[in-house]
């Protein structure tokens, strides 16, 4: 999915069914993001419930592309895990663009 420079979040979507419903103990997330200059960038995990979860905000300075697991993220403990989760990207500068290659949710939790 491609980042547009300076234009607003670009969201991208994982839905995790009914099914599969957990009270969450624990999330991690990867992030698979090349960009140049990820300075530039701000990316969030966001619950269904609208709670999120700022994971890389403005740091880096010129270092290109994010490519790791963000470990052991409370924010979203006790909710459940079912619905549609957002990773949301924002690029703040002009020049250097990119796209998100891939994310996951690895979840911990008690069965529902």
């Amino acid at each position: 999915m491609f980042i547009p420079d300076r234009n607003g979040w670009v969201d991208s979507l994982i839905t995790v069914p009914g099914g599969d419903n957990l009270t969450i103990t624990n999330i991690d997330v990867y992030v698979g993001i090349q960009h140049t200059y990820i300075g530039d960038l701000q990316v969030a995990v966001i619950h269904p419930d609208g709670t999120y979860e700022m994971l890389h905000n403005q740091s880096g300075g010129g270092a290109d592309n994010i490519y790791r697991w963000y470990s052991y993220i409370s924010t979203f403990d006790g909710k459940q895990s079912q619905g549609e989760w957002k990773l949301s990207v924002r690029d703040y500068a002009r020049w250097d663009i990119g796209h998100i290659d891939t994310w996951t949710l690895r979840v911990t939790g008690t069965a529902e």
